[in-house]
Formats: structure tokens, C-alpha cells, sequence
């Protein structure tokens, strides 16, 4: 059986695509997910940061954290930082 949960908050007045709005956002999500096979459990974290300057220009970062864990008890971490620059014309 595949189980998989998962939530997203979202903080401050985070600008989405179609605001107007300028400043400081704040995403954090996280799941969790139950497998068949060697695999017995996988989990994510994720947080984002991003900050709107002008209503065109969008600068954000993200750090992504994931665990799995194997039937035996083995278990590997991995943790990414990635970052983006988006221009809306």
C-alpha cells in the first residue's frame, strides 16, 4: 500500500504570480510517504524564502531535506539548496 501525506503553509502576505504585491514570502511543505518493496519510508521537508522587490522582478530559495529509510533499517539523508531569479514581462 502507497500512503502518502502531505501539507503547505504558506506565511506573512506572501506575493503569489498574480499579486501586485511587493516583500517578504514564506512556503513550507513537507510529506511523508509509506511504500511496498525495500523501500519503507520517504519524507521531505521543504522551505522557501523568497522576497518580491518590484511587482516584475521575483528572488527566491529554497532548501529541500529527504530521508529514506530501506526494510532492513539503512537509512540515507540528502539536503539541497537551490535558488531562482524570475523576471515576469
Amino acid at each position: 500500500a502507497f500512503v502518502k501525506l502531505t501539507t503547505v503553509v504558506r506565511k506573512f502576505n506572501s506575493p503569489t504570480s498574480n499579486d501586485t504585491a511587493t516583500g517578504w514570502g514564506v512556503n513550507l511543505s513537507g510529506n511523508a510517504a509509506l511504500w511496498e518493496g525495500d523501500t519503507d519510508n520517504v519524507s521531505t521537508a521543504h522551505a522557501s524564502l523568497f522576497y518580491k522587490p518590484t511587482q516584475r522582478m521575483t528572488v527566491g530559495a529554497e532548501v529541500i531535506y529527504g530521508r529514506r529509510e530501506i526494510v532492513s533499517g539503512a537509512n540515507d539523508n540528502a539536503t539541497r539548496l537551490q535558488t531562482s531569479v524570475r523576471f515576469s514581462f
